[in-house]
């Protein structure tokens, strides 16, 4: 099997669920708490504008939008 080279958090894919959310700004503050030297991870915030608006999402729900690999 491979190794994993890379690791994504993404937190906020939908505006008005919130723990992801304070997650993702958490390891954004402090990345100390998610690097390892095994791999790189990078936290994303997914959906700013529809957490703003306290909403699920503003254009399209980001659920949908994941491709099959």
């Amino acid at each position: 099997m491979d190794q994993i080279k890379q690791v994504a958090i993404v937190g906020g894919v939908h505006g008005n669920e919130f723990s992801g959310i304070y997650l993702v700004r958490q390891y954004l503050a402090q990345p100390e708490q998610v690097r390892r030297t095994s791999f790189s991870t990078e936290a994303v915030w997914a959906n700013p504008e529809a957490h703003y608006a306290n909403k699920r999402y503003l254009h399209s729900d980001l659920n949908r939008q994941f491709k099959k690999c």
